[in-house]
């Protein structure tokens, strides 16, 4: 079976997928599952891509794939949650 975990706000209460994992996550527990954070990232990246069947063109950092991400360096971001 290929499965992804995503969010487009129409299932959950949030745009970050860090809190979409964390809720995952909490499912997982309900059900007796363990779910690791290598497995949520993979199911949050690439496993998303191959469930929708997009692995060639989306997924992970390869060159030539399509990439939406931004990188923050807490040394010049005023961020008080990088702190």
């Amino acid at each position: 079976m290929r499965m992804g975990i995503g969010s487009d706000v129409g299932a959950g209460t949030t745009f970050s997928m860090l809190r979409t994992l964390g809720e995952a996550y909490k499912v997982g527990q309900l059900q007796s599952y363990r779910l690791r954070a290598s497995e949520a990232f993979y199911h949050a990246t690439l496993g998303g891509a191959r469930a929708l069947r997009l692995e060639e063109k989306i997924g992970n950092f390869q060159p030539g794939k399509e990439a939406d991400f931004v990188v923050i360096d807490p040394a010049v971001t005023r961020c008080s949650a990088c702190a």
